[in-house]
């Protein structure tokens, strides 16, 4: 029998979600730098536009997460787009276990 302390769920995909916002705006500053030497303004303010709507998306994510009081509405925020392809990511999180969906 599994255990699952909600609290303990919720705080670890709250890492997971800061975990990918941070790689994508990693991506999206190093695109920043190649932008910056050719001196294209239009990608570099796309980009920055870009960084603040994943933070902003992240942030009203994790609000809601933080607010959900069943694993149920924990997993159906995180089926979006973003996310869908890393369910054993995010189930292994959830259950703080290794799990491999085949």
């Amino acid at each position: 029998m599994v255990r699952i302390n909600i609290d303990y769920s919720k705080r670890n995909v709250l890492e997971l979600i800061d975990s990918w916002s941070n790689e994508v705006i990693d991506d999206l500053l190093n695109d920043i730098k190649g932008y910056t030497e050719t001196k294209n303004i239009r990608d570099i303010e796309l980009t920055l536009q870009s960084i603040n709507n994943i933070k902003k998306d992240s942030f009203e994510l994790k609000q809601q997460i933080m607010k959900s009081n069943s694993i149920l509405k924990i997993c159906s925020l995180l089926d979006c787009e973003l996310f869908n392809e890393t369910e054993s990511i995010i189930l292994s999180k959830i259950f703080n276990q290794e799990l491999i969906i085949e």
